[in-house]
């Protein structure tokens, strides 16, 4: 007897602080690193992006007629459910997506020197948005594919959010560089 304690008791009591500290490791260690919490992050929505059911498009978009004559300039956006039309993109050329490739590889060295209390942190905000826009994302999603919005909410929902919960929680342990 150690404590007081029997050899079984002793390993339990181990195992439970074993387990406890496993759920409690990253949210205090990314504390004390100035990394706990989340943020938060503000998006202004248009219209379109938060009303659900019936639109008032200006008008229908009419792809037998339309696509064919398209200017290669731009893109044209509906809602595949009701064929509204709902704007245009620009299309990119060649010179903008090198600037974008580029912009993107210099924010990836950036990353890469980031810790993973830093990673968990904007991941933790991800989530944090993700959960108080549920709505939104809801609403652009059955409008960008004409998905209803349970499938929105499974499709789109529930698969990022399990995503990020995982990689919150285990990726630091599975993510790290591997030698042979």
């Amino acid at each position: 007897q150690i404590f007081g304690l029997t050899g079984l008791q002793l390993l339990l009591l181990v195992l439970l602080g074993r387990f406890l500290w496993s759920w409690t490791k990253h949210p205090i260690l990314d504390y004390l690193a100035g990394y706990g919490g989340c943020g938060t992050v503000q998006l202004e929505t248009q219209p379109l992006e938060s009303q659900r059911g019936t639109s008032e498009a200006t008008r229908k978009f009419d792809f037998q007629k339309e696509w064919a004559t398209w200017p290669k300039k731009s893109i044209p956006c509906w809602d595949p459910a009701t064929l509204d039309f709902l704007g245009e993109v620009p299309a990119c050329g060649e010179a903008e997506v090198t600037a974008m490739v580029q912009k993107a590889r210099l924010a990836q060295a950036e990353w890469q020197k980031s810790s993973f209390a830093q990673r968990r942190f904007l991941l933790r905000t991800l989530q944090n948005f993700v959960l108080n826009n549920m709505e939104t994302i809801c609403t652009v999603a059955c409008r960008d594919s004409g998905k209803t919005v349970i499938d929105a909410m499974v499709g789109e929902l529930t698969v990022t959010l399990e995503k990020l919960r995982w990689t919150i929680a285990s990726g630091e342990e599975y993510l790290l560089p591997e030698y042979r």
